[in-house]
């Protein structure tokens, strides 16, 4: 049996892939700090833990013995006073969890990044593109790259960073565009004001992000990689943000006001070159915009 740790288990990602998991011959090791809400499922455990304590993360590694790390525990600016916090807790939350790694020699960390570290650009975007991240949630994403690429160039370990387009799906924050509107028509809401939305954007279904963490899991003695290697996750296809605001409300049946504002937010463009990670992995995503919100929509309404 593979041991698998996850960090961030009960955040948006981390509940999808939690739901969906069932691997045969590999348990999944999941950090949480509440444990409350938790429902048991076959393979996979959850362990109470703060990941700002070095000495809780040691304990889990010295009972469960893992040898694969998924790193996906993230502190949003939302979710904290200031964004100060949030690149002082996010960095050290990654940094406890390498140095444990390190001493404990684990062969395979799987880094879930951000896209949010690029310049924006008006062409796909490539791994090789210039990074500008833009705030301290994007800046502790690029740093903590930066270290992970050090110690893996010191012969540590081999890792992977998945630069993570727009992500949406069931379990994500209210906050966030795509929830906030379907929530307000369910709630019968006459108008909802929002940003310009005059972004566009490549957005991918979580699903799809799922399945190609299953695929490194499954592969993970031979991901053919030196060192620490980054890899763009998106569906490959851009969108104007306002058309997603309209399929969610013609999808719904919805006679809504939307009230778009001047102001524009960050990233006006970004678009997604997923060739690498499709020639490396035999991954392609498969979910389109309009197969995601049908799939999105129902668990909202189910989840009030």
């Amino acid at each position: 049996m593979v041991n698998i740790l996850l960090t961030g288990a009960t955040g948006f990602f981390g509940k999808n892939f939690v739901n969906s998991f069932n691997i045969d011959n590999f348990k999944l090791i999941c950090v949480s700090r509440k444990l409350s809400s938790i429902k048991p499922q076959r393979n996979v455990i959850f362990v109470q833990a703060d990941l700002k304590v070095i000495s809780d993360i040691e304990a889990i590694f010295q009972k469960y013995k893992p040898q694969i790390v998924i790193n996906a525990a993230t502190i949003y600016p939302y979710q904290t006073q200031n964004e100060f916090d949030s690149f002082r807790l996010n960095m050290k939350i990654s940094l406890n969890l390498l140095q444990i790694c390190i001493k404990y020699k684990i062969s395979n960390f799987i880094n879930i990044s951000s896209a949010f570290v690029y310049k924006s650009i008006n062409k796909n975007l490539s791994e090789d593109d210039e990074v500008a991240p833009f705030n301290n949630y994007s800046i502790a994403k690029f740093a903590f790259e930066e270290v992970l690429s050090h110690f893996c160039k010191l012969g540590n370990f081999d890792a992977v960073s998945l630069r993570l387009f727009h992500v949406y799906g069931p379990n994500d924050h209210e906050k966030r565009l795509i929830p906030s509107v379907i929530n307000s028509i369910i709630n019968n809401e006459k108008e909802i004001e929002l940003s310009s939305c005059e972004q566009v954007w490549d957005v991918i279904y979580v699903d799809d992000i799922v399945k190609l963490i299953n695929i490194l899991i499954k592969n993970y003695d031979n991901w053919g990689i030196k060192n620490h290697e980054i890899y763009n996750v998106g569906l490959g296809v851009e969108i104007n943000l306002r058309d997603i605001v309209f399929t969610i409300k013609y999808l719904m049946k919805s006679d809504i006001n939307i009230k778009f504002s001047v102001s524009i937010g960050n990233m006006e463009y970004m678009k997604a070159d997923i060739s690498k990670i499709t020639t490396k992995f035999n991954w392609i995503p498969s979910t389109n915009i309009t197969e995601g919100l049908e799939k999105t929509i129902p668990w909202y309404e189910n989840n009030q």
